[in-house]
């Protein structure tokens, strides 16, 4: 089977979710921990170095008050 990956698409998508995080003032450990993630996942995200499971978006989302959807707004 053939690599879905897409690394422009994750890039884009550390960029927005950082953009977003920054918007609230969090610092990235407070984030994390409203998200319940790593911190370092966090800044792997950031970076778009990491492939994220839906589940992990929903809590990034509801960490950030703003639906899913919103997220890929732009992408």
């Amino acid at each position: 089977m053939d690599e879905i990956r897409d690394d422009k698409f994750l890039k884009a998508l550390g960029k927005r979710v950082r953009a977003l995080r920054h918007a609230t003032g969090m610092s990235d450990r407070d984030f994390a921990n409203t998200a319940g993630i790593a911190a370092s996942q966090v800044n792997r995200i950031d970076k778009g170095e990491l492939d994220v499971k839906i589940c992990t978006l929903r809590a990034i989302a509801q960490a950030l008050d703003i639906p899913l959807s919103e997220l890929f707004r732009g992408l």
